[in-house]
């Protein structure tokens, strides 16, 4: 009696050997739905603000993260803040920059087709638009930082500063001069 009852009842046994690829399938999809909202929470910027000073104006930023941008005259500045990365695009004009120490987050700046990333100093950058492409100038206050993707302006850049760049790898840094 206890097998008729348990024939009609339970189903598991039934549908245990039916029930395996539709037992991976909704698993797999589990895991990847996961990975993707997952993937997809951490690319979303934490804050997002769009700076802009007009001809005579300067404009002093303390981000959240703790890091302060003095964004020059006429200028304009895109921040976002990630969870894994601090981003800031210098669309045209020149700031100075006093990154907070965070080695989790890298601090960069795109300025044209040049990225600066920092971990935590003080620096500038400059974005000019000439009548052909953009000239791009970092200048370094204290701190190290990598520069990719350098414009021909950057092979210049010994000349002008004292410092030199080491290339490894595809990606070029700007060390002090001895």
């Amino acid at each position: 009696m206890d097998n008729a009852i348990h024939s009609r009842y339970c189903i598991a046994p039934l549908l245990h050997h039916r029930c395996d690829p539709c037992l991976a399938a909704a698993v797999l999809a589990l895991v990847g739905g996961g990975w993707l909202g997952w993937s997809h929470w951490r690319s979303q910027p934490l804050f997002s603000e769009h700076y802009a000073t007009v001809r005579g104006q300067a404009l002093q930023v303390r981000l959240p993260d703790g890091s302060q941008m003095l964004l020059d005259a006429a200028s304009q500045a895109q921040v976002q803040l990630f969870r894994g990365r601090r981003e800031v695009r210098l669309l045209e004009g020149q700031a100075l920059f006093h990154a907070s120490a965070d080695a989790q987050r890298p601090f960069e700046v795109r300025a044209g087709h040049t990225l600066v990333t920092v971990l935590g100093t003080r620096f500038s950058v400059r974005h000019t638009r000439a009548v052909c492409d953009p000239a791009v100038a970092a200048m370094r206050m204290g701190g190290s930082f990598k520069l990719r993707e350098a414009t021909s302006f950057a092979q210049a850049l010994p000349l002008l500063l004292p410092v030199r760049l080491k290339t490894e790898g595809g990606v070029t840094e700007i060390v002090k001069a001895r």
